[in-house]
């Protein structure tokens, strides 16, 4: 009898123990253990990771920022590019400049290395500064602008202007690098220039097109696999410009050029917003002239022909890159087909705006929000699993009494935030 008490006993203690860190691995943001900053915490009884926001908690606005790198007197960062990885991790790339805020290519530009960080509890914590080999020796050797990509067999790839890039200030072709990582961001190939005639290709060469670099910020990873991106190319006097979409069938290894988008030269860099349910393809373009309307093209081939399209109300561009993503989409069971799209919407680099539209590009009204009323840059947008919106942007260095201009600033937010209560997310909606 008391040996049967005994085992008992102990089987109540596992049973209570078990029960015990089974919870532990289900506490998301805003739970007991201080809103699942303490790591990824497990996943919930429907596998999702802890640190997803619940039902309950998307009602509510909610948002949460952090800073991933200070510019400082010796080491100026510039450019943002985020992805979520098939694990849902959060990649973060930028560039680290050293001393100097030239880009690559430019006359008194650095020795520029691509730096990363890597959040795996939805940006709560964030890895240390990772570098992707090899180190730069000297201008001449450096990689800057990154364009990072999330592959659909859990790879990830950077591609990187280097050489001359695009104003060759300092001597040598433009170049177009590549980096892979198999293990979600830990560790990096090392650098290597694309195999593929993309200066080369025809489509450029008949056009005179030879030189260029590709948007940094994400890549679209297209439903059939295909990589996308848009690159600014031109000739060696920048009388003529366009945007080249190339593409990759083969998860970055190879590229090659699908098609040319041009309008009257008021073209500076272009970016792949989003593949639309009908299956045509919408570019967004900063404009050669400040301060005026955004250029868009959409093309209904998969990026071999491109015909300009018209917005109403405009989007005004701040002199910088933008991108766009796709949020939500009735063909994944959703009720309403949305897109995301950020930019500096305001007068030269200043006013971060995201904003949202429901019918699938033809205007941005459907939501609006400043994220950064002051001074801002370059922005990256991408959408984690449980709905909430995350961005990575040149914000204000406020702190700053000498060198660069930004700080890089990780955001984080929920439907409910970006529309100021207006409308809540669910897997749904």
């Amino acid at each position: 009898m008391k040996k049967n008490l005994i085992k008992s006993f102990a089987l109540v203690c596992a049973l209570v123990f078990a029960i015990s860190c089974n919870n532990k691995g289900t506490t998301g943001p805003g739970g007991s253990t201080g809103g699942g900053s303490t790591g990824s915490g497990g996943t919930t009884p429907g596998g999702n990771p802890s640190w997803f926001l619940t039902a309950d908690q998307q009602k509510t606005p909610w948002e949460i920022h952090s800073t991933l790198f200070d510019t400082k007197q010796d080491d100026i960062y510039r450019i943002t590019g985020i992805v979520v990885t098939k694990k849902n991790t959060l990649i973060a790339v930028s560039d680290s400049r050293k001393t100097s805020e030239a880009d690559v290519g430019f006359s008194g530009s650095q020795a520029i290395d691509i730096v990363l960080r890597r959040s795996t509890d939805g940006g709560y914590n964030w890895g240390e500064v990772i570098t992707v080999p090899p180190k730069a020796s000297g201008a001449l050797d450096a990689h800057g602008d990154p364009l990072i990509f999330s592959c659909q067999n859990g790879d990830l790839v950077l591609l990187c202007a280097a050489g001359g890039a695009w104003n060759q200030g300092i001597g040598g072709d433009s170049k177009v690098m590549m980096s892979r990582s198999t293990d979600d961001g830990l560790t990096w190939s090392s650098w290597k220039e694309v195999q593929s005639p993309i200066f080369s290709d025809p489509k450029m060469t008949s056009a005179g097109y030879n030189k260029g670099f590709a948007a940094s910020g994400r890549g679209l990873t297209m439903k059939n696999g295909t990589l996308m991106a848009a690159m600014l190319v031109g000739d060696k006097n920048n009388t003529k410009v366009a945007a080249a979409c190339i593409v990759s069938t083969d998860n970055g290894e190879t590229w090659s050029v699908k098609g040319i988008a041009k309008n009257a030269n008021n073209q500076d860099e272009p970016k792949v917003v989003a593949e639309l349910d009908n299956g045509d393809i919408l570019m967004s373009v900063r404009p050669k002239t400040k301060n005026t309307a955004r250029v868009w093209f959409i093309s209904s081939d998969q990026g071999t022909t491109w015909r300009e399209k018209t917005i109403t109300p405009e989007l005004i561009d701040g002199r910088a890159n933008a991108e766009g993503v796709r949020y939500t989409s009735v063909k994944s069971g959703h009720k309403k087909s949305r897109l995301l799209h950020i930019n500096c919407n305001g007068n030269d680099r200043h006013t971060l705006t995201v904003t949202m539209s429901e019918n699938e590009g033809d205007s941005w009204d459907a939501a609006k929000k400043v994220i950064q009323p002051g001074s801002s840059c370059y922005p990256s947008i991408d959408v984690l699993g449980d709905g909430t919106i995350v961005t990575y942007a040149e914000e204000p260095n406020a702190g700053q009494t000498g060198g660069g201009t930004y700080d890089m600033v990780f955001r984080r937010f929920n439907l409910a935030w970006l529309t100021d209560g207006a409308q809540i997310y669910d897997e749904n909606y």
